[in-house]
């Protein structure tokens, strides 16, 4: 939820999906969180998000939800993804980093 970081980092990211938005429908300042989660995405963002991160793997990867309605337990896509390939790596400030694993 936070682009700026890759400007910060030095770095482009892995997918053109930067925040949970039109993967989750979530929307910034909202109170309802009935229609959260991964079926209520952008037609068609899934699968691309999953060619975009086969085809550039993030070597690191962020969860920033901190409980927020977008997060791993709403995106069961995504939670399969990490436990397939990464590893988790630590938190930060409630932040958890998960890293690549070795192939």
């Amino acid at each position: 939820m936070h682009p700026e970081t890759y400007w910060l980092a030095h770095r482009p990211p892995a997918s053109r999906y930067l925040t949970a938005g039109l993967l989750t429908n979530f929307g910034g300042g909202r109170t309802g969180t009935a229609t959260v989660g991964e079926k209520w995405a952008v037609r068609g963002a899934w699968p691309v998000f999953r060619r975009e991160l086969a085809g550039h793997p993030p070597g690191l990867v962020v969860d920033d939800a901190r409980g927020a309605p977008y997060r791993l337990a709403r995106t069961p896509t995504l939670r399969a993804w990490l436990r397939e390939g990464y590893a988790r790596a630590g938190e930060v400030d409630g932040a958890v980093l998960y890293t690549r694993r070795a192939e």
